[in-house]
């Protein structure tokens, strides 16, 4: 029973850093708790701050860091569609592989727009014709402009994720509830 020590202690140990990461995410969102109504899910892996928000479920998940990915905050709004959207922020990785022809990304026609962003569809043209709102895409600019590097919909969902240098530093209420509100607009177009 001696060898087995040392597995338990590493266990033990890791169990309770996963535990006091999970209570310190869990005391994040309830800093939301006077800004939107919503409940923290007991028992869960990720904590998670769920609710309503103009009549669809919505989500705000909080994903610790690790050595190579910074930490997450992710708002998600749930509404069925038929359109995937993947929206990123182009790069000079992005441009180049663009250029020698290995990427097939939906282009708007608005140069300043589609220089700015990356976007992928499974229906381009649908893409295009939501894209063209120039309020829609005002939208989008506001949440990358307010850090969110991802903005997606696949079908049952919309959402955007932000990273962060330390969730507790960088989740602020207001902007989370913000960017809620820019994500809600942008599905009820869809």
């Amino acid at each position: 029973m001696f060898p087995w020590f040392p597995f338990i202690f590493v266990f033990v140990y890791a169990f309770l850093i996963f535990l006091a990461i999970n209570v310190s995410q869990r005391k994040t969102l309830r800093r939301l708790i006077p800004y939107l109504p919503g409940v923290i899910r007991r028992l869960s892996f990720l904590p998670t701050y769920t609710g309503e928000y103009m009549g669809l479920k919505f989500a705000i998940t909080l994903v610790s860091g690790s050595r190579n990915s910074p930490p997450m905050i992710t708002i998600t709004l749930y509404k069925g569609t038929q359109l995937t959207l993947n929206i990123t922020r182009e790069n000079p990785l992005s441009r180049f592989a663009e250029r020698l022809g290995l990427m097939r990304e939906v282009k708007v026609n608005d140069p300043v727009f589609d220089d700015q962003f990356l976007i992928f569809s499974n229906h381009p043209d649908q893409a295009r014709g939501y894209l063209v709102n120039s309020g829609i895409k005002n939208t989008v600019r506001q949440l990358f402009d307010a850090g969110f590097n991802r903005l997606s919909v696949d079908g049952k969902r919309i959402y955007t994720q932000k990273p962060c240098s330390s969730l507790n530093r960088d989740f602020i209420p207001e902007q989370v509830v913000n960017a809620l509100q820019k994500i809600s607009l942008l599905i009820m177009e869809l």
